[in-house]
C-alpha cells in the first residue's frame, strides 16, 4: 500500500514537471470554473425537485393510506375503477408540468445567461 502511495506520488510529480504550460488557454481556469457552477447549479435543482416530488409522494401515500385505513373496500374500488387510469394519467401530467416549470425552465434559462 506504501509502495503504490509513493508510485503515485512519484507519477504526479514527473508529470508536473514534465507538463508543457504553452498547452493551457488563458480562459482555461474561467471557462473550467463556469462549467463547475453550472454543473452545480444543476444538481442543487435536481436535488431540489426530487425532495418536492418525494415530499408530495409521501403525503399522498399518506392520505390514501388514512383513507385504506378507515374504508378499506372504498378504496380498493376505486383503484379497480376505470377512472382510476385518468386520475393517474393526470398526475403524471402534473408531474411533467411540475419537472418543467421547477426544472427544465430554470436549466434553459441559466445556459442563455449572458453571466454564465
Amino acid at each position: 500500500m506504501i509502495d503504490e502511495q509513493k508510485n503515485i506520488d512519484k507519477l504526479i510529480s514527473d508529470s508536473i514537471l514534465n507538463f508543457d504550460l504553452s498547452k493551457i488557454p488563458v480562459d482555461f481556469t474561467e471557462r473550467l470554473s463556469k462549467k463547475f457552477e453550472y454543473r452545480n447549479y444543476i444538481r442543487n435543482l435536481l436535488k431540489e425537485w426530487s425532495a418536492k416530488i418525494l415530499l408530495i409522494i409521501f403525503i399522498t401515500a399518506c392520505c390514501g393510506g388514512i383513507y385504506y385505513y378507515y374504508s378499506p373496500q372504498t378504496f380498493i374500488g376505486l383503484v379497480n375503477d376505470k377512472r382510476f387510469i385518468f386520475i393517474i394519467s393526470f398526475l403524471l401530467l402534473l408531474l411533467f408540468i411540475f419537472l418543467f416549470d421547477q426544472l427544465l425552465l430554470k436549466i434553459l434559462f441559466k445556459k442563455y445567461d449572458k453571466k454564465m
